[in-house]
Parts: C-alpha cells; structure tokens; sequence
C-alpha cells in the first residue's frame, strides 16, 4: 500500500502558501499525496532566466553580461545560447518561440540594475530559514538577488516571468514580499529599511513593482504564518475536498483557463512512485527514467484518478496502484 509523503515537520515557503490558499486539493495532492508536478512553459522559461542571472552574477562570467548589454541580447553569446537551447530541450519544450521569449527576458533582466552600482550586491540564490517559537511557524525559501544600500537599507529582488504583475490584494498583501521582509530582518537585523522589488521580466518598459511594509504589518503576518502552520499541522483529505478552487468564484480560474490551460491535477493520469519499506512517497515523475532505485526502495506505477470536484470518486481513492 502506498501511504502518500511522510510528513515530519510542516515548513512553509511562499509557493506551499500559495497553492494552500488558492485550492485545498491541489496543495493535498502536491504535499501529502507526493504527485508529480508537470512542467509548463512559463515555468520553463522562468527556471532557465534565474539560472542565467545565478551565472551572470559569478565575477568569471561578467564578459557575457557586458556582451548581453551591449547587443540587448543573447545572441554574440554563443555559451549562453547553447545553455538556454540545452535546458529548453531538457524540458521538452525547445521551441524557437520559447528562445525568442528567453533572451528578451533576459536583456530585461540584466538591464535594471543587474549589479546594484550603488549598493553593496549581497551571494545571489540567498537561502534562508527563519523558525519563531513565539509565533509558532517556520519558514525557508531562496532571495535571488539583495543588495545595501547607505548601511540601513535592503532591497531585495525577485524575477518573475509570469504574463501578469500583481493588482489588488495579491499586490498589497504579497505573502512572498512579506517573507523576504522576514528574511532581510534576520539577514541585517538593524535595517532601518527593507525594500522588495519584484522585476516583471515580460514588462521591459514597466517591469518593476516595488513594496515596502510598516513593522504592524510584519507582526501581524507573522501572527497568521502561525495561524497557518496549525491548520496545515492538522489538515487532512477532508479538509483538502472543502476547499476546491472550483467553489472560488475568484480561484475558479485554476481549474481551466483560455484554450489550453488546465490544472495538472485536474483530470487522471498515470505516474511512477519511488516508495520506501513502509509504503512513503520519495518522490515521483510521469517518466519512470526520472527516479533513481535504491535497493531498499521500490517503484510503483500509480494512478491518479483525477480531482474529485471535477469526477466521482472519493477523495481517500485518489491514487491507486495500478
């Protein structure tokens, strides 16, 4: 029988709180069932322009950068181009389109202030942890880029590659800036100022929103980062089907947009488990290729039957051996 993920120690991150509140299901499949996630091309695109600004930051690398300024592009950078076309391939999407989209976004990139002239550029992909045993939570995630300025301001930035900027509550309440706010705290603890820049790479003449929050409201964020990791310590599959995007008439949106877009955890499909002695989820992929076995593991074919909003099934028989 196969159990799902052990979970031993709920640890939010902004994308765990995210799906959390955007659908009940998907988090439950995601995080507890141990599904596969499916690549998308957005995401794609995405992974591969962090990786490139990740290199570009490494002093070694910096004559690509000044080639990519120079011709508002990647295209006299064959290392940079063969890097791009390798991991696009990788992900099965290595479309001329999709290179196209790449090296604008990175020229847009590299064309804000990549290296904060006037500020002092803090390691890029800072990681963090940050645990409050006052509040009860604890949380973890990745800066990609943060820099000093004037020894008591922070600005830390965060590349996004969606097709969209944030509006409304999602821009003003932005659990993902309030994070890095957390983070940039424990970071430099006399900050007097704390800035997080998000740098919308498909917006080359607008692409920076910029947030600033008041100490209330960190306090109170952290109070309902505690809120939040007792309910996630305590949720369980009845809880994920009371909580469908579907039933959001503003979530609703997750479940299937335009003419291609649909939730991958919408409808049914077959999938491989690396499964421990007593029947936990390790990991998993759609391609069994993807798992490496360990003599004491083993790896199932599994079904997924699909969300159980959209087709009959119980929510308990989500999954079955195949």
């Amino acid at each position: 029988m196969v159990r799902g993920k052990k979970i031993e120690e709920h640890i939010l991150s902004a994308s765990k709180i995210k799906t959390f509140e955007d659908c009940g299901w998907v988090y439950w499949a995601k995080y507890h069932l141990g599904l596969p996630d499916s690549a998308n091309e957005g995401s794609a695109r995405g992974s591969i322009c962090h990786m490139v600004f990740e290199l570009l930051m490494v002093d070694r690398h910096k004559h690509h950068f000044d080639t990519i300024t120079k011709n508002k592009g990647i295209e006299k950078s064959p290392a940079i181009q063969r890097l791009v076309w390798k991991h696009l391939r990788s992900y099965g999407f290595d479309s001329q389109e999709n290179y196209d989209m790449i090296n604008k976004m990175i020229y847009v990139g590299v064309n804000h202030d990549f290296f904060e002239e006037k500020g002092e550029l803090g390691e890029p992909e800072h990681a963090f942890v940050i645990e409050s045993k006052k509040h009860g939570y604890k949380i973890r995630g990745f800066i990609d880029k943060h820099a000093f300025y004037d020894k008591d301001t922070l600005v830390i930035t965060d590349y996004k590659s969606s097709k969209g900027k944030f509006r409304g509550e999602e821009l003003h309440s932005n659990v993902q800036a309030m994070m890095y706010t957390l983070a940039g705290k424990k970071i430099r603890n006399k900050l007097k100022k704390i800035k997080v820049r998000f740098l919308f790479l498909r917006f080359p003449k607008a692409p920076i929103q910029e947030l600033e929050f008041t100490e209330d409201q960190i306090g109170g964020f952290e109070y309902y980062l505690g809120y939040l990791t007792d309910v996630i310590n305590n949720f369980d599959v009845n809880d994920a089907a009371s909580n469908f995007a579907a039933d959001k008439p503003d979530k609703k949106w997750f479940c299937a947009a335009g003419k291609t877009w649909v939730c991958p955890l919408r409808d049914p499909f077959e999938y491989y488990a690396l499964v421990d002695p007593d029947g936990y989820v390790i990991s998993s992929s759609k391609d069994e290729k993807d798992l490496s076995l360990d003599s004491n593991f083993e790896i199932k074919k599994m079904v997924y039957q699909g969300c159980p909003r959209h087709h009959a099934i119980e929510p308990k028989e989500a999954i079955q051996e195949a």
